[in-house]
């Protein structure tokens, strides 16, 4: 159990960090391994640690060359950010349950725009858990008592 354990969090958070998509696969393989109790708080906590290692990144090595590549879209950003100060949490939270905004950028450009870390870190875990959630059952759909069943069938895109 702890190999698998170690291989996820390795995976999940080096993932995380660079911002690479993926994170559905590495969530159906927790969610095949473990039960639910053990595998939906650590993607949670892994997606959590892997995007606040993205926000820190981002903060020490590329507020300099993002502030020359698209200053004024970062300020305009700062300054709808302001405007959110008093709810940065709910905002923050809200922008991570809407499916079309790209956490990526969101990870990025947090800490550049004036976010805290730990309202991020928050946002993160909170905002997430719906994402997360609705992984663990489909993998259960996807396997059935024979085997793997195909990825694509008329049950599993209906359920989704």
């Amino acid at each position: 159990m702890s190999i698998g354990v170690t291989l996820i969090v390795s995976l999940e958070n080096r993932k995380q960090s660079f911002s690479i998509p993926g994170s559905v696969i590495l969530n159906l393989i927790a969610g095949r391994i473990y039960p639910a109790y053990f595998a939906f708080p650590l993607v949670c906590t892994l997606t959590m640690v892997g995007a606040s290692s993205c926000y820190l990144l981002s903060r020490t090595f590329a507020k300099r060359l993002l502030m020359l590549c698209c200053s004024e879209r970062i300020k305009s950003t700062g300054k709808a950010m302001e405007s959110h100060k008093s709810d940065m949490l709910w905002y923050m939270t809200f922008l991570r349950l809407i499916p079309m905004s790209p956490n990526w950028l969101i990870n990025i450009t947090a800490p550049i725009v004036g976010v805290p870390f730990g309202t991020f870190a928050a946002s993160v875990f909170i905002g997430l858990m719906p994402y997360n959630f609705s992984t663990y059952p489909l993998i259960h759909r996807l396997y059935s008592n024979m085997g793997v069943v195909p990825l694509v069938t008329q049950c599993c895109v209906t359920d989704l």
